[in-house]
């Protein structure tokens, strides 16, 4: 399959409602099986390499959730948001990384969730799919 940052992966519903997941991260394979853990629960999922492809892509596919690695080139997570913020974007994020080495997120008020590396998938779906009611 084809990781162009353009194309939505499976058009299928994704599941909880949240519509396509933007995920950044700039390690290829990160990228890759996050983005093969999201397909497989049906949701549609665009990618970034970088802070700027992040940006960009906010703008062009207009997700419903951002699964942004704090330690991404061009423009870090801390900028990403900074721009987010200043652009009053308001999709939620979920930031991803080290907290002890990237420090932790600039106080923006979408993030819903921090993930650490290496990313569990268990904690990752937790974060994206809350437990349905019994």
């Amino acid at each position: 399959m084809s990781d162009d940052p353009r194309q939505p992966f499976g058009r299928a519903p994704a599941a909880a409602g949240v519509g396509i997941i933007l995920v950044v991260d700039a390690d290829p394979a990160i990228r890759q099986s996050i983005c093969e853990l999201l397909r497989g629960r049906r949701h549609s999922v665009v990618t970034a390499v970088n802070g700027r492809e992040a940006l960009d892509m906010v703008a062009y596919a207009r997700p419903g959730l951002v699964v942004l690695a704090m330690d991404t080139p061009v423009l870090d997570g801390r900028a990403v948001l900074r721009a987010l913020m200043e652009r009053g974007v308001r999709v939620p994020i979920i930031a991803m990384g080290n907290p002890a080495e990237d420090g932790q997120p600039p106080a923006y008020p979408r993030i819903v969730g921090r993930a650490t590396r290496p990313i569990r998938p268990d904690e990752l779906i937790a974060l994206i799919e809350p437990p349905r009611a019994a």
